[in-house]
């Protein structure tokens, strides 16, 4: 039964630190928007699939 809950515990830590880690790619999403976009774009024609 703790073990449950350790690996609960476990599970929802590592889901908030993947909410934060998301939050702040992001933000460097948003501050390197134009590279992103040319680098998506390069990566389409490169692999010939559509990522968005």
């Amino acid at each position: 039964m703790s073990t449950q809950i350790q690996m609960l515990n476990v599970g929802t830590k590592m889901a908030g630190e993947c909410e934060i880690a998301e939050m702040i790619i992001s933000v460097i999403k948003i501050k390197i928007d134009n590279i992103e976009i040319s680098v998506l774009l390069l990566a389409e024609i490169a692999t010939g699939t559509s990522l968005k």
